[in-house]
């Protein structure tokens, strides 16, 4: 069993505690789900800690740490779905699908192309706003550069967040601080 403690805002001393019955299942910044139930709602910094564990041995760089790691988990989370759900090509102005599976795809199709063992002198293509459409083959290689680039682009800006997260001072890392970081608002602001 486990136990989920939390602290003042500036990790100053412990305010609370709550018994998790059952397995942890998700943890956010936002809610504890465990199959006992969920906690929501959490505004102040936490650890979930063994149920042993007496809690005046917890020291304040465990707490940061440990909610560092959970907003690092979330952008991580944050940058795969806005990878997923898709890209405006320049080129073309479709909107163009970019799961796993569509990623996947992309790549098989260059690779044949690039290995000449695509006979076709065009690709058809399936897009988000029109549905299916041509491509020339250099159309195509295009829009798999842009695809590229897009992914990249969320790549590297997860990268500088959770660069700037993990170099925060204990003064710096506040719940509220974590809390309104978030990789899309900070994507569009570059």
């Amino acid at each position: 069993m486990k136990k989920l403690v939390f602290f003042e805002e500036d990790y100053s001393r412990m305010t609370g505690m709550n018994e998790l019955y059952g397995e942890v299942t998700s943890i956010s910044l936002d809610n504890v789900l465990f199959n006992g139930g969920k906690i929501g709602g959490i505004v102040r910094p936490f650890i979930i800690v063994d149920q042993d564990r007496d809690v005046n041995t917890i020291a304040e760089d465990e707490v940061v740490d440990y909610i560092k790691n959970i907003k690092l988990k979330e952008l991580e989370d944050e940058r795969n779905m806005l990878i997923n759900r898709g890209f405006e090509s320049k080129s073309t102005g479709h909107y163009f699908g970019f799961s796993v599976e569509e990623q996947s795809e992309f790549m098989q199709t260059l690779t044949l192309i690039s290995a000449g063992l695509y006979f076709n002198d065009t690709v058809q293509w399936n897009t988000k706003n029109v549905g299916l459409i041509t491509l020339t083959i250099e159309e195509f290689k295009t829009v798999v550069m842009e695809s590229q680039q897009y992914k990249n682009d969320w790549i590297d800006k997860c990268r500088e967040l959770s660069t700037n997260i993990k170099q925060m001072t204990n003064d710096a890392c506040k719940m509220s601080v974590l809390k309104a970081i978030s990789l899309e608002k900070y994507g569009s602001d570059n």
